[in-house]
């Protein structure tokens, strides 16, 4: 796969993770925040994740590292890449909010783990089964 298809597949992933999330967190999760306020959007798509969209994203790992030739963790961490940039963005614009950032990256990297064990699985199936 050339680097040019790389780039796109992980916007596509990221792309998919942006999804994955929203909808989950729009269809069943009682959202009560108010549009326009601090911790908005982050807030919505932190209630988006649990054990089912953890499955989806392992899910979706599997697939994309059975069909495509993609680096484990840039794969991983690109499905959850909405996460950190969000927090940034409310970071910047509301001032105080989001004050435990390098942490908050933590537990972000840690919601990268089901799509790169997913990743890893899909490159490790036999090529037999290709």
């Amino acid at each position: 796969m050339q680097k040019k298809t790389h780039w796109i597949l992980y916007l596509s992933l990221s792309i998919s993770g942006v999804l994955v999330l929203w909808l989950y967190a729009i269809l069943f999760t009682a959202n009560d925040r108010v549009p326009g306020t601090e911790y908005y959007y982050s807030g919505t798509l932190n209630d988006g994740f649990n054990i089912y969209t953890g499955v989806l994203f392992f899910l979706i790992g599997i697939i994309v590292g059975y069909f495509s030739n993609a680096n484990i963790w840039m794969a991983g961490i690109s499905s959850i890449l909405c996460l950190p940039l969000i927090a940034l963005y409310e970071a910047t614009i509301y001032k105080g909010s989001h004050n435990l950032i390098p942490f908050e990256l933590l537990f972000y990297f840690a919601y990268s783990l089901p799509a790169v064990a997913g990743t890893y699985l899909g490159k490790k199936i036999p090529s037999r089964f290709r």
